[in-house]
Order: C-alpha cells, then sequence, then structure tokens
C-alpha cells in the first residue's frame, strides 16, 4: 500500500475510483456463447452517439459566439459532452447502452463466466458489482465496459494532456499502471489489453473534435458547424474483444482458474485467443508508446 501510494498517479486514479459509481468496474465475458450471433448495433449506436453530440453543438451555440473566445467555447463542450455521455471513471453512454432494448446484447453472469472459479481473493472487484454487456459494433464483440473506458478514461488522457502538459507516453504509461493495480490485477485479478486500447482510442476521439487532420467540428462566422458524423468503427476493432486480444492476470492460479472456465464454457480444446488479431489491428497499434496488443 506504502508503494501504491507513492505514486501520484495512482493515488489519483485511486481517490477518483472511491467516488465513482461501482458499476464502472464491471468485468465482462467475450467468451461465453459467443457462438450465438447478435445483432449489429452499429448504427444505433453511431445515431446515439451523434444525436448527443449534434445536440451539445445547439446548445453550446445558444451560449457562446466561438469567433469571441474558441478556446472557451471548446471547454464549454467539452465539459457538456463529458455530463452528457462519460463521467469520471463510468460512462453514462455506458450504461444506457446497458439498458437499452433497442441494442440487442449478451450478459454472463459472474457465476456463469469464465470467472466463475475464482474467489473474492484471486478477484474482490468482480463480486461488488453486475458483470457488462457484449454488443455487437460492426462484427465486434465489444464489452459495454469498453465503451466506459474510451468516454471516460479517455477524456482522463486528454486532460492530462492539455492541462498538466502530460505527452501520450505519459498517459498511457498511467493507463498501464492502473491495468496493473486498481484498475486490474489489484481489485479483478485481470489485466485487460482490451482496456488499454479502449483508452487509447477515447484519447483519439476527444483530440479529434476540433482538432487534427480531419476534426468533427469547427467554428465558422461565430457557430460550431458539424464537419462530419461519429462513427464507432473509426476506433473499434478486434483488439477491444478480449477472447481475441487476450487478457493476462495476477498470478498462475488466477489464470489457470481462468482456463478452466473457458474450456468449460467453450469447448474443452478452447483457448485465448479464439481467432488471431488482423494484421491491420497489429499495425495500427505498431507505434504507440506502450503495449496494448497480446499476441
Amino acid at each position: 500500500m506504502k508503494s501504491f501510494m507513492k505514486s501520484p498517479n495512482l493515488l489519483f486514479l485511486a481517490i477518483i475510483m472511491a467516488n465513482a459509481h461501482v458499476a464502472y468496474a464491471t468485468e465482462v465475458d467475450n467468451f461465453t456463447d459467443r457462438n450465438i450471433a447478435l445483432k449489429d448495433s452499429r448504427e444505433f449506436l453511431n445515431l446515439k452517439m451523434q444525436n448527443d453530440i449534434d445536440s451539445l453543438i445547439e446548445k453550446t451555440n445558444s451560449r457562446f459566439n466561438c469567433e469571441d473566445n474558441f478556446q472557451k467555447t471548446k471547454e464549454y463542450f467539452y465539459n457538456s459532452l463529458n455530463e452528457k455521455v462519460g463521467g469520471t471513471l463510468w460512462s453514462k453512454y455506458e450504461l444506457e447502452v446497458g439498458k437499452d432494448p433497442e441494442v440487442e446484447k449478451r450478459t454472463i453472469t459472474r457465476e456463469h463466466s469464465i470467472y466463475k472459479h475464482l474467489n473474492p481473493k484471486n478477484g474482490f472487484a468482480l463480486y461488488l458489482a453486475d458483470f457488462g454487456s457484449v454488443v455487437n459494433i460492426g462484427n465486434n464483440l465489444v464489452g459495454t465496459d469498453k465503451l466506459g473506458h474510451f468516454l471516460g478514461i479517455g477524456k482522463i488522457y486528454f486532460n492530462q494532456m492539455r492541462k498538466k502538459h502530460k505527452t501520450i507516453e505519459d498517459v498511457l504509461k498511467m493507463g498501464e499502471k492502473s491495468e496493473k493495480t486498481i484498475f486490474g490485477n489489484s481489485t479483478t485479478g485481470i489485466y485487460s489489453y482490451g482496456d488499454l486500447v479502449s483508452n487509447y482510442e477515447g484519447l483519439i476521439f476527444f483530440q479529434n473534435i476540433f482538432d487534427g487532420l480531419n476534426p468533427y467540428i469547427l467554428c465558422k462566422k461565430g457557430e460550431l458547424s458539424k464537419l462530419r458524423d461519429f462513427d464507432w468503427l473509426d476506433y473499434v476493432s478486434d483488439a477491444w474483444d478480449e477472447s481475441i486480444n487476450c487478457s493476462t492476470y495476477s498470478s498462475t492460479q488466477v489464470a489457470k482458474k481462468v482456463r478452466e472456465g473457458i474450456r468449460e464454457n467453450v469447448s474443452a480444446d478452447a483457448k485465448c485467443p479464439i481467432v488471431d488479431l488482423n494484421p491491420k489491428t497489429i499495425s495500427r497499434y505498431s507505434t504507440i508508446p506502450i503495449k496494448v496488443l497480446n499476441y
């Protein structure tokens, strides 16, 4: 505990987690019943996000002339977006998707998941909340917890870079440390590379809102104007699927129990990865400063 508290980044995340809704800590099971097809929810989820963005453009324009103070306008939009879909360590969008009957999903309880043999000592956080669901986004099986990482941790990364002048390597290493401790090995027993990928992609999304080569929004004649629509497939890939981008575990005992759960729930010879990562995915993350793929 003393060594943990010596790290400012981990202490910062621990304080936030202590005040966050416990639902953010949910895990998902990408293995069990994956042969049962899910309807592709990409179009619905794209529209849901775009409607939120459009409403916030209108709301921001009602309060600001972006040409008078573009920085203040952007800050208001970022904060409003966070209030609308995000959160500190949990995502309102994630929770809404989990409850929306229009989104076909698969939900496996802990007792019936590949983690069923883990006890509270192996991963106490697995016993604190219900598991998240799995949805189909462009034929990628995505845990709803990853949507929370994208919008929640991605925003933290973004704020650390623009407000604290952290480098991309700094913030990615902060996420890496969190998976080794309070968001992973120390709490659930699971170190998720899928979490790290969705964290990173969330950062890219927030950077793309107003900046970059292909931003979503610009300031034109005093008003924010939409340039393009949001699409989850700009960010989601097979790397978000924990049965393909395999997690690691806090001990050999935990790993053995999870492997046993996979064999029982899938087949006697099943293992991770279920299929290999797409070469395009491997190329996509080959140059970032930390390891986010396990292959």
